[in-house]
């Protein structure tokens, strides 16, 4: 089994449709590119609340880094 997991900031950018579409394409790609079965992929997002996050010390709000 191929676990694959993803911290994502909590900012609502990201809803569930978005989720979704993420880890389709992540068990596209270990597919294509490793030879994985889609049934061996488990793909899991945990969301840290954006005020939890900091890019070059600075929080991700108050960053050119955001996304």
């Amino acid at each position: 089994m191929s676990e694959v997991g993803g911290v994502l900031p909590r900012d609502g950018k990201r809803g569930p449709e978005k989720k979704a579409k993420l880890a389709k394409a992540i068990t596209e790609t270990l597919e294509r590119v490793g030879g994985i079965k889609p049934e061996a992929t488990t793909v899991m997002f945990v969301e840290i609340p954006s005020n939890e996050w900091f890019v070059a010390g600075e929080p991700l709000g108050n960053s050119s880094h955001e996304s």
